[in-house]
């Protein structure tokens, strides 16, 4: 008899193995009982009724009444497509099943992965549910989640794919405290200390969301959000929310992104990053503070002595803009372009375009060249009040290995009450030069072109000074105390300026028609005027308009310093084949050199060539110094 029932629990045993655990518990009464080499399959809903679509094994069961099983000894579910493709595998060293609501779940160890290997995932305590009319599955896994995502997953579909980083893609790995998917989305969720490892990304946040590669194998796109923070190279990030393609190499950071990396930092809107490409950009609202050596150690437009001895952490450029784009060799800023250059408390120069501003960049990340377009205004404070420049055009070119800024499109400048314009303007910060080309035409004060004959105490009056002397005073005659120069180029230097072709300069006192004009200013207080070829000049004075012509004119005026006084000097000095000097009261004068002492008023034709001519009598007047010998016919 005990044979015969031992015989029937085998068989019984072994019954179970091919039924469903609803049959082996009802064989048992309902009371349950242990089963060996469980396996459970369930079918997928119509119209694929025929085709399994999970199947869960265990080498150990307890059949429970319900149908529901605890399961132990190398849990395995299996999960297919309608296909019968293999595409999902879920190990745990035990569960429990629980029949009537389809659920799989266990408080121990659980791994994860899909069926080609590329995706693993695994964590310790997991629930599992499949509904029973549809094809949808979901799962959670509740502690020390570790995910690993192979780069055959992350690659782009695109055979063409090719950048810096795709040659050396690897696996991205994932830390988490737990993990949820939905198999209705095909989205994976991982929540709390999120910490994402991928080729020279580092990635945190408080919750990351992927499409799972369940089906066709492919991760499409990365959600982190909240607490983002991102680590690229040797750049840093921070924002709300970060959407990373693995298909594409694309990081897109938004909600108050900023960045930094060494010694440069950024904000904006958007922050994006085509890993394949190395391209980086900040969308919208866009800033970007850098060093300021990162323009050259002499700065955008005029070295400073002030620059090389501020500390380096007041020593900045920043640069705000819509958006703007940082390649390896280059970078482009879009879009009401501000850029500022910070000298400890002091911004000293400043430049804004409505177009773009593009930036180029030698190999060794040195600054080479600055592009600007579209109503570009250039602002450099002076070293001293009232020396500002400002210069403004519709493109504005830099290089800076030589150091010359080319402004074209109706350039213009000013400098204090001096300004000017032309068709092409070139500045030299070497050489401290600016070349203006092209129907060129320059205002400034008047005294800064021509002394004013007014009258000075005399001697007996107490002061040091020559009767009858000349200032650098504003014009007296008329309203207007400017003057201006016309002509095809000119060159403006620290000390010397040069007019050249056609040149007319109008004067309050005077007028100067000339092929070529030099002013220089050596500093010594006095300023020389010197016209070549064709000079044409009309002079006020105190008898009225003096006509000249002649080859070359020099015209001093300013003061000379002597040990006992002050010499003020305005004198004319006129040669040519020959030089012609005439006023309609005084007659006409030609000598190969007429000179000219306005301060005196007085007149001398040294050599014996002069010829005067005049239809009045002579006047018993010291204005004329004549030579001892008279021209002879």
């Amino acid at each position: 008899m005990r044979r015969f029932f031992c015989g029937l629990l085998l068989w019984i045993v072994a019954t179970a193995q091919v039924l469903s655990c609803s049959a082996a518990s009802a064989l048992f009464g309902g009371k349950g009982v242990p089963v060996k080499g469980f396996k459970l399959e369930e079918p997928y809903p119509p119209p694929h009724e025929s085709q399994t679509r999970s199947r869960l094994e265990g080498g150990k069961a307890f059949v429970l009444p319900s149908g529901s099983a605890d399961l132990s000894d190398g849990v395995v579910l299996y999960l297919y497509s309608e296909t019968n493709t293999p595409i999902l595998v879920v190990r745990a060293q035990y569960c429990f099943y629980d029949s009537s609501n389809h659920l799989i779940s266990s408080t121990g160890p659980v791994q994860m992965q899909t069926a080609d290997g590329k995706f693993a995932i695994q964590g310790t305590g997991f629930t599992f549910w499949q509904q029973t009319n549809s094809t949808n599955s979901s799962l959670i896994i509740s502690n020390d989640v570790h995910t690993r995502i192979e780069s055959a997953s992350l690659a782009s579909a695109s055979t063409n794919r090719a950048g810096p980083d795709s040659a050396q893609e690897g696996p991205l790995e994932v830390d988490s405290k737990s993990f949820s998917y939905d198999g209705a989305t095909g989205l994976g969720i991982w929540t709390q200390n999120v910490h994402v490892t991928g080729t020279n990304l580092v990635v945190l946040s408080q919750e990351l969301t992927a499409e799972v590669p369940v089906k066709d194998g492919q991760v499409r796109s990365l959600l982190a959000e909240k607490e983002v923070d991102v680590k690229y190279g040797s750049m840093h990030a921070t924002g709300g929310i970060l959407n990373y393609a693995p298909a594409t190499g694309l990081i897109r950071l938004s909600q108050n992104a900023a960045w930094d990396s060494e010694d440069r930092r950024g904000h904006g809107d958007e922050l994006m990053i085509d890993r394949t490409n190395h391209i980086f950009q900040v969308i919208h609202h866009a800033w970007l503070r850098l060093p300021g050596h990162a323009l050259g150690q002499s700065g955008f437009l005029a070295s400073s002595p002030s620059v090389t001895n501020a500390p380096a952490l007041t020593n900045f450029v920043e640069i705000s803009c819509d958006n703007y784009e940082i390649r390896t060799n280059s970078a482009i800023f879009r879009n009401g372009v501000l850029m500022q250059e910070h000298v400890g408390n002091v911004i000293r120069s400043k430049m804004t375009c409505s177009g773009d501003m593009s930036v180029t960049f030698s190999g060794t990340n040195e600054f080479q060249t600055l592009t600007a377009a579209k109503e570009v205004k250039i602002g450099i404070k002076g070293e001293k009040p009232g020396e500002d420049r400002i210069f403004t055009a519709d493109r504005a070119f830099y290089t800076h290995t030589n150091g010359v800024l080319e402004l074209t499109g109706k350039p213009t400048w000013e400098a204090g009450l001096t300004r000017g314009k032309g068709e092409v303007l070139r500045i030299n910060t070497v050489k401290e030069e600016m070349f203006v080309q092209g129907n060129a035409s320059m205002r400034l004060p008047a005294n800064q072109l021509s002394a004013q004959v007014v009258s000075v105490p005399r001697p007996n009056s107490g002061t040091n000074v020559h009767p009858n002397a000349v200032t650098n005073q504003p014009p007296r005659l008329g309203t207007n105390q400017f003057a201006e120069i016309f002509c095809e180029e000119y060159t403006l230097g620290t000390n010397h300026s040069v007019f050249v072709g056609g040149v007319y300069a109008t004067h309050p006192e005077m007028n100067w028609w000339c092929e070529t004009l030099l002013v220089q200013t050596p500093g010594s207080g006095v300023t020389n005027l010197i016209a070549d070829q064709n000079v044409v000049f009309e002079v006020m004075s105190q008898s009225g308009p003096f006509h000249g012509t002649g080859d070359h004119a020099v015209y001093t005026f300013g003061t000379a310093s002597t040990p006992t006084n002050t010499v003020l000097i305005n004198e004319m000095r006129l040669t040519g084949t020959p030089a012609v000097l005439t006023n309609a009261a005084r007659g006409g004068f030609r000598n190969p050199l007429v000179i000219w002492d306005r301060a005196r008023d007085t007149l001398r034709l040294p050599g014996n060539e002069y010829l005067i001519q005049g239809a009045a009598k002579p006047v018993a007047t010291n204005i004329f110094v004549l030579p001892n010998k008279k021209r002879t016919k």
